[in-house]
């Protein structure tokens, strides 16, 4: 049989066939599969052979003991049950779209939209009591690439300079402020007067340096001619960089935002003075096919916290 045959009989593969030869491989004999799908035994077998003989192959080897799938059934088994696997996932995803009953909104944000995006969430859980949602962490050229893979619904990030798919759009959410942070007790608050060139000998916790505020505060030194001349660590972890805070007297570049809640707790203090750290612009991206009820109602919140905290 050519390969051209072999192409034609396929498009006489029935979707229903596939099952049925699934179920009786699982079952292991006609008798029992015939009852789990509701068919009689003769229905079965003809469903079987009408997709044997469009495949061009023997799919079952049939005995006194039962049935088991031949070399080429086992092939077919496999495609068999991913199938019935992407049927399942096709069927729970219809049902989200169509009931609000267990629908999920899966966003992504990096370390700087943390505090804002909690809230948002849980204004709009409050809205929206049959919502589910999955958020996750992560750097922005990352989540980009889970969004065009599908894997988002929505990722909120700073203003992305990468080359965005064709289907990818986007809008502006908020911007904030650069700072520092350091802990409550720290030396340097007595001081009246903080000039960036003043802080180059203290150890610091530093942004990654593939990350996207890395550049902010490099530029800043260098407009101030110097640079940190102490030891310093790189971290993305706010909750590290949380600890590392309360324990020593490290200096933390962070959003003004980030550690909002534990300065209001006096866990850490932010430094006052003009450092020019240039604001971040952040935007939420998503593809253009997207169901967009439940994106906007999050969008619109984070954007209404955003102003209320003095951030749009």
């Amino acid at each position: 049989m050519g390969a051209g045959n072999i192409s034609i009989n396929f498009l006489g593969v029935n979707v229903r066939r596939l099952l049925h030869f699934l179920s009786v491989v699982e079952a292991g004999s006609m008798n029992k599969a015939a009852m789990a799908v509701g068919l009689s035994q003769p229905a079965l077998t003809r469903s079987i052979q009408s997709l044997e003989e469009a495949l061009g192959v023997l799919l079952l080897d049939r005995s006194a003991k039962g049935v088991v799938p031949t070399m080429q059934g086992q092939r077919i088994l496999a495609h068999a049950r991913a199938l019935r696997s992407d049927l399942a996932r096709a069927a729970f995803e219809i049902e989200e779209l169509t009931s609000d009953a267990g629908r999920t909104l899966r966003i992504g944000v990096t370390s700087g939209v943390c505090w804002l995006s909690t809230r948002a969430i849980d204004v709009i859980l409050a809205q929206s009591p049959r919502l589910n949602v999955k958020a996750v962490e992560g750097y922005t050229a990352n989540l980009l690439a889970e969004l065009e893979l599908g894997a988002l619904d929505v990722a909120v990030c700073p203003s992305a300079a990468v080359s965005l798919g064709p289907k990818t759009v986007s809008r502006r959410v908020f911007h904030q402020r650069f700072c520092l942070w350091v802990n409550r007790d720290h030396a340097i608050l007595e001081k009246p007067h903080i000039e960036l060139r003043d802080l180059t000998g203290f150890k610091w916790i530093l942004p990654l340096r593939e990350s996207v505020s890395s550049g902010r505060l490099h530029k800043a030194f260098k407009a101030e001619g110097a640079y940190p001349e102490g030891s310093f660590i790189e971290c993305s972890s706010h909750l590290m960089i949380l600890e590392m805070l309360t324990q020593t007297n490290h200096i933390a570049f962070m959003s003004e935002m980030a550690f909002d809640v534990a300065a209001r707790a006096g866990v850490v203090a932010r430094l006052n003075g003009e450092f020019g750290f240039a604001p971040q612009v952040y935007e939420a991206y998503w593809l253009n096919d997207a169901p967009m009820e439940h994106i906007d109602q999050f969008l619109a919140t984070m954007q209404h916290i955003a102003l209320q905290s003095g951030l749009a």
